[in-house]
This record gives C-alpha cells, structure tokens and sequence, in this order.
C-alpha cells in the first residue's frame, strides 16, 4: 500500500491478532460473548436472506453496536502507480452519537512499506494498533487523535480484495481477546457480503436485461409430463403472468401450435432420456390476444452430482419479427412482381421438387410452357401499359384453368409455365393444355378494345428415362418451338413415337408383372341393358390397373402389352377368379347377378393349352354355375384360332358358358365361325355405333347385322351407346340390348349393389358422363 495520508513521525507500533487485548481487571467494562454471538448470528441472516437491500451497511451496524466501536471502515485495494496497490475508502460506519470528524483512519496514515503491513494483510492476518501507535507522530487538532485499532484482511473468491478498519471502543478501553477474535471473523462476513452485494447487483442488471428482452428463460422437469418450475418475468410481455404458468405447469404446452407440440414433446424426450444433451427448434407459441409468434426454443440437460438428468432448461427467443421478414423477402425474391404469380426461379424450383419426388415414386408430373401469339403486337399497338394489364387478366385465367395444387408462374416477358402435378397419363396435360387454350380465347379482355388471345403451349411429361429436371425443361422448350413452327394456337408433345413404344413394352411390361403381385389390378363393371324395360340383363367385367405412378389405367394402355410379354395368361386367371369371388360376395348379400361376360384373346388360349379345364376348376372352386359367366372373343381371335382352340370353346359352350363375339363388323366378318361356334351373342362395335345418327353407312351396316342376328337367333348388343338419338335409331332398326355411358359407366362393384337389388337402371345426364 501507498503511504499518501501517513504522518512524519516514528512509525506505530504493531501486534499480532489479540496483542491489543490486555488483561482486564475486574471494573473492566467489556461486551460479553452472548452479545457478540448474537450480532454475527443477525449478521450471518442477514446475509442469507433473499432481499436485494444493501447489506454491509446492514453488519456494519449490528457488529459496530455489538462492539461499542467508534467507526468501521472498509477499504478495497486499487492498483496505483507502478500497480502498486492503495487502499480506497468504499463505505465508512459511525457510531450515531460521534460526529464526522472525531475519528481519523489509521490506515491511510501507516507507512505500510516499511511496517510490513501489506504483506501481512495479504497472508491474512489480523493486526492491531496499540492506542499510543500515533503519540506525537501526528500533528493537528487533539481530536484526531487515533486510539486502538483493528485492521482485518478481507478475502474475495480466495483473492485479498482489501481490509475493515475497526477503531476503538467508544469507552476507550482496550479490545478483549473476544473482541479481537469477533472482528477477524468480522472480515470474513465483510468478504461474503462483498460477494453477495457483487451477485446481488449481477443478478439485478441481470434481470433488467431479461426483463427488457424478447428471451424468456424457463425450467422444466425432466420427468414426464415435464411440469414448468420456473419462468422468467417477462412472460407478461405475451399477455400472461408467471403464477398462471406456476400454477398450471402443462400450461406452455396448450400454448404451443398443434403442429409444433410433436416435435417440441419429442426434444424433450431425447433430452430427458439422454440421447442428446441439448436440442433446438423453431416453434408457434400463442400470445394471449390469441395470435402465434414464432419462438427459437433451445433446450439443454441440467445434471446432479450423479449425471442424472433432473431438470431442463432453455431459453424461448422471440423471433417473430425476423420471421416475418425472412418470409417477405423469399415472398419479394421468388414472385413476379407485375403479375404476383411464382417467377421463374421460384418455378424452377418446384420443378426439380416434383421431379426428385416422381423419382421416389410419387405421380407423375407434366410441365407446359406456354407463350402468348404475337403478344408484341399489343405491346406496341396498345402500349406497354395495355400490354402488362394483358398479361395480369391472362395469368387469372390461367389460375382459374388449373386444379388446386397446380403452379402457374410466370417466366418473363410474354412466356408463362404450368407445373401439373399428380397425374396418370400425358393426356392428363393435353387435356388441361386444351382448357388453357379455351380460357385465354374466350373473349372479352377489358382493354377497352377487343383483343383476340392466343397462345402456344409445349408440354412435357415426366418419365424415369429423363436424367434429371433441366432435361425435362428443355424437352418443354422443344416442344413449345414445334407447336410455334406448326402454326400456333395449338400444343405439341415432346416425343418420339418409337422411344415412347419402347419404353411402353420393356418398362410396362415389368410393371404390369408387379402390378398383378401386388395387387394394383381392379374389375369394373359395366350394365347390359334391355332397351324395352331398362332390365340389367348382363354385365361386361372390365380390368383396370392402377399404377402406382401412372394412375387407373384402362385396358387399351396395358392389354397390347400384356398380350406381347405373355403376361396376359396370369392376367386373365385372376380375372376369371374375381369374377367368381365377385358373384359368390353378391348372392352372399341374397343379390342374383346377371350374366358376366369376360374377354378373352387367342393368346389366353394360346399360353394355356388347358384352358378350358382350367375356366371349369376355377368354377368349380367358387361353386359357381358355367351358364353364370359368358365368354367374349373378337372376331380376329376366332379368325385365329386352330382346330384345337375350336375344340377348346365348343366345349366350354357345351358346359353351359355363353360365347359372345365382341367388336362384331370389325374383323375378317364370316358367317363361317358363327355357324362353327354356337355364338349366344353379337356385340356391334362402337365405331359403328358413334356415328350412327349421321353417316347413313353405319347405319345399313347396324342394320345388316341386326337382321342377320335376328335370322341365325342369336342377340345383338350395341356397345357404346352415349346419347337418345343414338338409343332411339337402334330402337327403331330392332336392337334390343345396349351398353354405354348413356346408362352406366364401368363401375366397381360396390357402386353396383343397388342397382342389382333394383335389378333395372335409368339413363344418365350427358353432363354427369366422365370425359
């Protein structure tokens, strides 16, 4: 320590702790021990209480009254010059009935260098002051004259952090050894006062700042269902108080969004279980006026002396705020701002999402790039302000063309992009691509001048031979330029006729083999009407596949390919056996189906040279009757046929099963195989049958092949009827049997149930029929 205040005189003389407590004779006043006791035990609660009053001041008091001492001073050292270190003042304590200046310090006063003082404080000892240390060595007024003193080290976190200056007994006696040792524990509680006032004043800015923030901090148990035990007082920014959490501890989690509560729950979990110590995420919190704010909620272990996991705590940022702006500025980057509709890299984007997607299985997707036909025109005749109202109406009726969940963006200038999701077939996209080309031709535009709309649309359609998303791009762009070259006004397809039959028979041949495995194959079913009295008198089973990445598919995708791969011998198995469980689940339901007429194709019969035995084991199995099934063969399978195959149907004919001929007039038509085979019934195709009301040639040919039916006995049903005209011209040229969407659609046999108890049907609205 410095000596700047010391006097010029011999330097004090000093003692050890206890060498100023002399012996006192028996008219000695001092302070007994009980009375000393009880002022370090008032002392020592003080400190432990929880208030964030001041308490030095506090044990000052109570031990300087205990002691009858004349001032306590407490000094912290300072690092001077050449860091040498200088007591400086920090809280001064006088006893009330003393005024300001009757005592002067002694230790500012001591030569401390040269006595030594600072290396024994620093070691922790106590050192008194006898009461003549300062006889003649002072010079001023008499009543600054020092009497006996204490000076006692005070020690922060095991470091000398200064020293209490005890001066002497208002009574000017001595110190006891009581008192002595009294005021070296005295600076001991001076040093846990320091350390409590420090941690008070830390955790008093501390909770300023929390206060003041947008982090709220809590603990929660780490035993389920995780009870909050704390939260921190700036909770009531959000409208709540912390007793309603205190006192309702699954509170936070009402609080959470629904869809946040899993994922906060599972954190928790793996905290709580230990496989993770610490664990973050962004999650929804309800304020109170009932809004959600997004919070990034931290959360960690808190440990025991044993490791167990006991408690978890965290922290709750509000970051509402960034999130809205985050959220703006992709909204800013990844919008068109003229038209509001995603740009192009925000298109891109979902383009190579749907792409990876129908990669792990998910439907397939088209892309249309679609280009207004001499938009420049407008642009330059009605001006660009005409021209950007334009593209604003034409984006609208591009929204209002597509499903939910389809993407319309625009891609710059006059060029536009649909992104098609989940979809079975490419007709899907040609389908949608002519209602775009309807929408954007349907007038008016309000321009204030009547402007015809055009556009060029070029489609492509995902397929698993396409490397990756940017291929799939350029095939669009490609596509677009041939719908430009071949006049406009039109859509065009990227695709070769060959790669498309090759991927169809290697690839869809494979799937179909899975497909039948799987279980992917599904029977409609499609009424055969009496004309006269609406009486279903049969039904038409027809196979539907339903892949899983192409859709339903309809016979005409995968049958040629079936056909080619021998695929179809299996097929047309399992098409016999659900028909048969089909007939036994509706008579289970005291139902009397129709007759079910099944199609069949010279390589069914060729692949299983048994397979007429084989149609009567399947029968048989389900104790079905054979006049309950009847058998449809194309004329071009019959012209195919050998001596065996003949053999083969006659005697499934024999049995009691009906043989049909279906798509009659459109094969090598012979009056041979009607005479050779004892045909139940003809089935006039539909492409005689669409035209019917207006080319008088498929007229005379549906007449012909009525009257030869009617000659021979045999019935005649007309496959495809879809409208009255049609209905009535076949009424009139004697056709009493009909299938078509104008009574029924194939259906699944659920669909079915009511209509057989009713046992007949009525038509259908052309407006309710499928595209």
């Amino acid at each position: 320590m410095s000596n700047d205040d010391a006097g010029n005189g011999d330097p004090p003389r000093l003692t050890n702790r206890g060498s100023a407590a002399h012996n006192q004779g028996p008219g000695t006043p001092c302070r007994d021990a009980n009375t000393i006791q009880a002022a370090i035990k008032q002392c020592l609660m003080v400190l432990t209480r929880s208030s964030t009053e001041p308490v030095i001041p506090s044990i000052c008091t109570l031990f300087g009254d205990a002691l009858r001492a004349s001032q306590i001073t407490l000094f912290q050292n300072i690092a001077g010059e050449n860091d040498r270190l200088k007591p400086e003042r920090r809280y001064v304590w006088r006893a009330s009935d003393l005024t300001h200046d009757e005592i002067v310090c002694v230790l500012p006063r001591l030569d401390t260098t040269l006595a030594g003082v600072s290396a024994r404080l620093a070691q922790g000892e106590t050192i008194a002051i006898e009461s003549d240390a300062f006889d003649g060595a002072r010079q001023g007024p008499a009543h600054e004259r020092a009497g006996p003193a204490v000076l006692i080290p005070v020690f922060v976190d095991d470091k000398w952090w200064g020293e209490v200056e005890i001066d002497r007994p208002r009574d000017n006696r001595p110190w006891s050894t009581i008192e002595s040792e009294a005021c070296e524990l005295f600076g001991t509680l001076v040093g846990a006062a320091v350390v409590r006032a420090r941690t008070v004043k830390e955790l008093a800015d501390a909770a300023r700042v929390i206060d003041n923030s947008a982090t709220i901090l809590f603990r929660i148990s780490a035993q389920k269902p995780y009870a909050i035990s704390y939260v921190s007082p700036n909770i009531t920014h959000y409208g709540y108080s912390v007793e309603e959490f205190l006192e309702s501890p699954q509170r936070y989690l009402e609080l959470t969004h629904p869809e946040d509560r899993p994922r906060a729950l599972a954190n928790m979990d793996r905290i709580a279980t230990g496989p993770t110590t610490s664990a973050t995420a962004d999650l929804r919190l309800r304020a109170s006026d009932g809004r959600y704010l997004w919070f990034e909620v931290r959360m960690s272990a808190v440990r025991d002396i044993n490791g167990l996991v006991t408690e978890i705590e965290g922290l709750a940022i509000d970051i509402d705020r960034r999130k809205a702006t985050d959220s703006y500025i992709v909204h800013f980057r990844s919008t068109d701002q003229l038209t509001g509709l995603p740009n192009r890299t925000a298109f891109l984007d979902e383009v190579r999402h749907a792409f990876a997607a129908a990669k792990r299985g998910a439907k397939p997707f088209s892309i249309l790039y679609i280009d207004l036909d001499h938009f420049k025109d407008v642009n330059d005749v009605l001006g660009h302000s005409k021209g950007d109202a334009l593209l604003k109406m034409v984006a609208v009726r591009l929204q209002g063309a597509v499903r939910t969940g389809d993407i319309v963006a625009r891609l710059g200038g006059d060029e536009f992009g649909v992104l098609q999701l989940d979809i079975a077939d490419p007709s899907d996209a040609g389908a949608l691509a002519s209602r775009v080309l309807r929408e954007l031709a349907q007038p008016p535009y309000d321009l204030g001048t009547q402007v015809e709309v055009t556009a060029s649309i070029g489609i492509a359609f995902f397929d698993r031979s396409i490397v990756g998303p940017e291929e799939m791009i350029k095939h669009a762009d490609v596509a677009l330029y041939r719908a430009k070259d071949a006049g406009r006004n039109q859509f065009h397809f990227h695709s070769e006729a060959l790669d498309i039959a090759v991927i169809e028979r290697v690839t869809m041949a494979a799937d179909l083999r899975l497909g039948l495995e799987r279980g992917e194959l599904e029977l409609y079913y499609q009424p055969q009407v009496d004309i006269d009295t609406n009486r279903i008198v049969g039904l038409e089973a027809l196979a539907r596949w339903r892949h899983p990445k192409l859709g339903l598919l309809l016979p005409s995708h995968f049958i040629p390919v079936a056909e080619k791969s021998g695929t179809i011998v299996p097929l047309g198995r399992w098409v016999i056996e659900q028909v048969c469980r089909q007939i036994r689940a509706w008579q289970s339901e005291k139902l009397s189906p129709p007759r079910i007429a099944l199609n069949v194709s010279a390589v069914q019969m060729n692949g299983s040279p048994e397979f007429d035995a084989e149609i009567m084991h399947i029968l048989a199995q389900w104790n079905i009757d054979p006049s309950a099934v009847a058998l449809e063969l194309t004329e071009s399978v019959l012209m195919a046929t050998t001596p065996e195959h003949r053999d083969i149907i006659n005697r499934l004919n024999r049995l009691g099963i009906a043989i049909a001929i279906d798509d009659f007039g459109t094969g090598y038509s012979s009056l041979g195989y009607l005479r050779a085979y004892r045909v139940s019934q003809i089935k006039i195709a539909q492409e005689f049958i669409r035209n019917i009301a207006t080319e008088s040639g498929d007229l005379a040919i549906v007449r012909a092949a009525i009257s030869l039916a009617r000659e021979l006995g045999i019935d005649v049903i007309a496959e495809g009827v879809e409208s009255s005209a049609q209905l009535a011209l076949l009424k009139q040229a004697g056709c009493r049997y009909v299938q078509g969407f104008y009574f029924s659609p194939p259906r699944q046999a659920d669909e079915l149930i009511a209509l057989l108890r009713r046992g007949t049907i009525t038509t259908v609205a052309q407006n309710e029929r499928p595209d």
